[in-house]
């Protein structure tokens, strides 16, 4: 699949429900290209485990983030998901074995985001 068509895919799956921020559907279109890049052309019906290992090796290789990584993967998992028969069955439908691919699991205590006390909060609100 190019780039083009898991974007389409990825705005398609965002508009589905209900809309998403600006910066959510840049994130899942980032995301979307960058998937692109690693998987390459591969038919949704041929991907298994073993692609959604691949994906996950290459991400750990490039030392991102447990939380990066499962950012990708949702992306991933929504552009699986995404085609449906006339009935809304899934076309393609995924069971993937997490401990086989290795998808690193976020742990809070090990994020790096920027968090302000609730003194500096009042501080500044007052």
């Amino acid at each position: 699949m190019s780039a083009a068509y898991w974007r389409a895919i990825i705005f398609q799956v965002a508009s589905r429900r209900r809309p998403l921020a600006v910066n959510t559907i840049a994130l899942y279109q980032h995301n979307a290209v960058r998937l692109s890049e690693i998987i390459g052309y591969i038919d949704l019906a041929d991907i298994k485990n073993a692609t959604a290992r691949t994906l996950i090796d290459t991400l750990l290789s490039e030392h991102l983030s447990a939380a990066s990584i499962n950012s990708l993967w949702q992306s991933f998992i929504a552009i699986c998901d995404f085609p449906t028969d006339t009935e809304g069955e899934k076309l393609y439908p995924k069971t993937f074995n997490l401990d086989f691919i290795g998808l690193p699991t976020v742990r809070q205590s090990e994020q790096q985001a920027p968090m302000i006390s609730t003194e500096q909060v009042l501080r500044v609100v007052k």
